[in-house]
């Protein structure tokens, strides 16, 4: 298995663990914001309506933008 079908199988995880995994990764490293490419999405619909479920499924999420090269997730911060 290619490396690019091994990150498409871990985004298809209906637990998002992957994606939790970076979140986690950038909190233990202080960071309030992480990026991966969208082109691991086969279309953009893909990548919205996946990230719109993991957004609204976790509180630590601020918001997400999603451009044609990268998805950016933003972390909510303490104030």
């Amino acid at each position: 298995m290619s490396l690019e079908d091994g990150f498409k199988e871990k985004l298809k995880d209906a637990d998002f663990k992957y994606f939790d995994s970076l979140v986690k990764e950038a909190i233990h490293d202080h960071r309030k914001s992480f990026s991966f490419s969208r082109q691991h999405f086969e279309t953009m619909h893909d990548a919205q309506e996946t990230m719109r479920e993991w957004q609204f499924s976790r509180d630590v999420i601020a918001h997400i933008d999603i451009d044609p090269i990268e998805i950016t997730v933003h972390l909510r911060t303490e104030s």
